[in-house]
């Protein structure tokens, strides 16, 4: 069971990522790149996008590895990368006016968050 959480975040992650990087890439990332912001907006915008995308494939190596190696602290790791990433989903969509029908990232990392904590305590043992 341990082993399945590990590996079911791993996944979960790499499905957000791909998500991510194509598909949110193409609604969000490709218009905010050739939209009137100013320049720096425009560009510092773009690279974030990119390197959540790249963070999220780290992410999701690390709990597979994790899981496969059995290593608590890589685990622990991803499992706090995930819940930053979802408490801040959560708290932040209302905090500026919108709703999770249109922002439903945070809610999207509960379930890794939780996951690998299950998976780290089990690679504790």
């Amino acid at each position: 069971m341990i082993r399945i959480a590990g590996f079911v975040a791993a996944v979960l992650t790499l499905v957000w990522a791909l998500v991510h990087a194509f598909v949110g890439g193409a609604e969000t990332a490709t218009p905010l790149l050739h939209s009137a912001l100013p320049e720096v907006a425009r560009g510092t915008g773009w690279l974030v996008w990119q390197f959540m995308t790249g963070l999220l494939l780290v992410m999701s190596a690390m709990l597979a590895w994790g899981t496969r190696a059995r290593n608590a602290a890589l685990l622990w790791a991803a499992s706090a990368q995930a819940a930053m990433l979802a408490l801040l989903g959560i708290v932040l969509v209302p905090a500026i006016g919108m709703s999770y029908g249109l922002l439903p990232q945070g809610w999207l990392f509960l379930p890794v968050a939780l996951l690998g904590v299950v998976a780290a305590r089990g690679a504790a043992r």
